[in-house]
């Protein structure tokens, strides 16, 4: 409830707010949503919403729509810790401050809270007063949000009044009060609230047992336009009308419609307090017209949605209506069990004081059918009922008063006397109806017994008719009485009642017998259903832990595989890594004897060319040509040049088998000058490698096209390294 009233809250207020903002009312804005997504999310802590509410002040000014939405939060959360007297306190401040009389929808919102702290602080009067100020209301003309705020509150505000008359027992005042409101409407009720006030008006002169007027009220309210439709107004109206027609048997079908369509619309998008209400009236409609299994069926539809909610009080509700169904078709352990879990649901949640009596009047019907309960402890339920609605100023207690009575008179006659006097305080308590003549009866069996024969016969023979099948064995009792006195007027007297009676008790009893055989049948039904569901599980549970075990032991093979494939591919890794460090060394090597062999030529060149001069010099003093020649060998070793092959073959490995395979007929010089080639050497290095001339390297670079069929003007080095290096 309190979501809700905080969101309507908001909506009323800050819906004044202008469209097109500055930074400053951007900011407003921004501090204005983060409390409204608190609402929405359910953050409703007390400190977290007087910090956003202390933020949202700081930055508003004082007198505007925003300042007062601001408070508003920050007095609601005195409200929620139910510190009543500084609400209002607050409350008073702020009707001094400047520019709360310029803004009717903020004085709705502020009267709003100030009447639901008198009627938490059970001081009705002022809050139906209040109350009535708000419906006094005049929004501003033109000022449409304005207009919508104030009729919310106005309707909330009859809600809460309807509500103040139903817990203090007072709907015929009620009822009277709503139709003066109606007769002399202010402004905006006669225009959109008219609806509302008849509504309200029926559904407490039907409490109030104005059975006809109720009925005529409702149907003028029903043949009324709805001024704006919502689930939960559509749920009131519906609910309201059924309970009116209720206690009309020509209204059944109009009855269980509404009932219905109102249950419908309360599971709509979101729960609508009430609904266990109307899920409980439909029950007992069900009940009445026999349909057992469809009154069980909607209170464990109503338990689905109260453990959906996690809502115990709406839990204990169902939980008691299906202990009542079954109690009232005789099957009494089933009420017990069903009565046991109500207890087990309340004492998780903070009960109302009315349903906590009707819950123990529930058990004490219920042990009274049972064995092996002492009357001490019936009598405390008894008691501990008494107690709850006079502590909630609930006129119910006649009830309990007549529940005495029976305990004592019937179960324990020494006690008559006492009983005679809890009827006493049963008809003080209580107006007396046509169907009190049951109490009248038990009060003949306590004359009788106190031996006050004159009385308890005259008490007997004022008995008109009897309709109560429940307490059907007061007769059978009264009739075992007077027929040792052998008293026919009272015989015959009591004949005349018991035989309207007799063919409805002994329908009850068949009809219970039906019903508790069919029970029987079903509970079979669903234990073999349970049964057969138990095998199919263990079954399930059989095939899953084969699955398991299937897929832990597939999973291990995986695992197995993945690791020494994994192992697999780091031994390759490092294969490859020693094999690239292998090649990496090989053409240092290369490269060394290359560069070596290179310099050895140089050197060579160096000394060639100081002996020619020294020849032209000293022509005739030596012959020099024999030194010359020994000093222009090939300048690789076949040791050096078989060492050049295996670090060439090591670093490209298909070359000389690709070479061999094109031209067969080549030879060993000429392999040694494509290998060069491979190496990306040029005609200087080769010819210093090889220790020949260019003109020997330009003619071996010809012979070399020709034998590989290469046109001329192609680039040599490419083509070779195209035909002997794989992509």
């Amino acid at each position: 409830m309190k979501l809700i009233f905080f969101l309507l809250l908001y909506a009323s207020c800050f819906s004044s707010c202008t469209s097109r903002l500055s930074p400053k009312d951007t900011e407003i804005k921004a501090l204005s949503d983060s409390l409204k997504v608190r609402c929405n999310d359910r953050i409703m802590q007390t400190d977290s919403l007087r910090i956003e509410a202390e933020n949202f002040m700081a930055h508003t000014q004082p007198g505007t729509p925003e300042y007062f939405l601001a408070r508003q939060y920050y007095i609601n959360s005195y409200f929620n810790e139910k510190n009543f007297p500084r609400v209002l306190e607050m409350l008073d401040e702020t009707e001094r401050m400047p520019g709360y009389k310029d803004l009717p929808a903020t004085q709705a919102n502020y009267l709003y809270t100030r009447s639901r702290c008198y009627q938490f602080m059970q001081q009705y009067d002022k809050a139906i007063a209040i109350s009535r100020q708000i419906m006094d209301l005049v929004p501003t003309p033109g000022d449409t949000l304005a207009h919508e705020g104030i009729r919310t509150r106005a309707v909330g505000a009859m809600n809460n009044v309807n509500n103040i008359f139903y817990f203090t027992n007072r709907t015929d005042q009620g009822a009277e009060w709503f139709h003066r409101l109606r007769t002399n409407p202010p402004a905006l009720l006669d225009e959109c609230c008219r609806r509302d006030m008849m509504i309200f008006e029926g559904y407490l002169r039907g409490l109030a047992g104005q059975k006809e007027r109720a009925e005529a009220v409702m149907d003028s309210a029903h043949a009324l336009p709805v001024y704006r439709k919502t689930a939960e107004n559509t749920f009131r109206d519906c609910s309201f009308a059924a309970s009116v027609y209720y206690a009309l048997p020509h209204r059944k079908d109009d009855m269980e419609r509404l009932l219905k369509h109102a249950i419908s619309e309360g599971r709509k998008d979101r729960y609508i307090p009430g609904i266990n209400w109307a899920m409980s009236l439909l029950g007992n409609i069900y009940s009445r017209q026999n349909r057992f299994q469809e009154a069980v069926q909607l209170q464990y539809q109503g338990l689905e949605i109260g453990l959906r909610l996690q809502d115990s009080v709406f839990c204990a509700r169902c939980y008691h209506e299906l202990s009542n169904l079954y109690y009232k078709w005789g099957m009494y352990p089933q009420a017990q069990y069903y009565i046991d879990k109500v207890f087990a649901w309340q004492e998780n949640t903070n009960t109302n004081l009315k349903d906590k009596g009707a819950y123990h009047l529930t058990k004490w019907s219920i042990v009274q059918k049972l064995p092996g309960y002492r009357r001490e402890e019936r009598l405390k339920l008894l008691a501990t009922a008494d107690s709850c609605f006079l502590l909630s100023e609930i006129k119910q207690t006649a009830q309990t008063h007549f529940y005495k009575a029976i305990d004592r008179i019937m179960i324990l006659p020494y006690e008559s006397a006492k009983g005679l006097e809890d009827i006493e305080r049963y008809y003080g308590s209580n107006t007396p109806t046509a169907s009190d003549y049951n109490v009248e009866a038990l009060r003949a069996i306590a004359l009788f017994r106190l031996g006050r024969d004159a009385e308890a016969r005259k008490t007997i023979l004022a008995i008109k008719k009897y309709n109560s099948t429940d307490s059907y064995h007061f007769l059978d009792t009264l009739m075992s009485h007077y027929i040792h006195r052998e008293d026919n007027a009272v015989i015959a007297h009591l004949t005349r009642l018991r035989e309207p009676l007799l063919q409805v008790y002994l329908e009850q009893k068949t009809r219970e017998a039906v019903v508790e055989a069919d029970i029987r049948y079903q509970t079979e039904q669903k234990e073999k259903e349970n049964r057969l569901l138990s095998a199919e599980v263990e079954l399930k549970s059989s095939r899953l832990q084969t699955f398991i075990f299937t897929g832990l032991f597939l999973l291990a093979i995986g695992v197995g595989i993945g690791g020494w494939l994994w192992m697999r591919l780091r031994l390759k890794e490092r294969e490859k890594l020693f094999s690239q460090q292998q090649l990496h060394e090989q053409s240092q090597r290369l490269q060394q004897l290359i560069a070596s062999r290179q310099e050895l030529n140089n050197r060579n060149e160096e000394l060639l060319r100081q002996l020619v001069d020294i020849q032209a010099t000293h022509d005739k003093t030596c012959d020099l040509e024999h030194v010359m020649e020994s000093l222009q060998p090939c300048l690789l070793t076949n040791r050096e040049e078989e060492q050049f092959r295996t670090a060439f073959a090591s670093l490209y490995p298909t070359v000389l088998h690709s070479l061999r395979s094109i031209c067969p007929r080549i030879t060993r010089t000429e392999e040694l000058f494509c290998m060069l080639i491979v190496l990306k050497q040029n005609n200087e290095e080769i010819s210093r490698t090889l220790g020949i001339t260019r003109s020997s390297v330009l003619k071996n670079r010809y012979r070399l096209r020709t034998k590989l069929g290469l046109p001329e003007g192609c680039d040599l080095d490419s083509e070779v390294r195209a035909l002997l290096l794989p992509e």
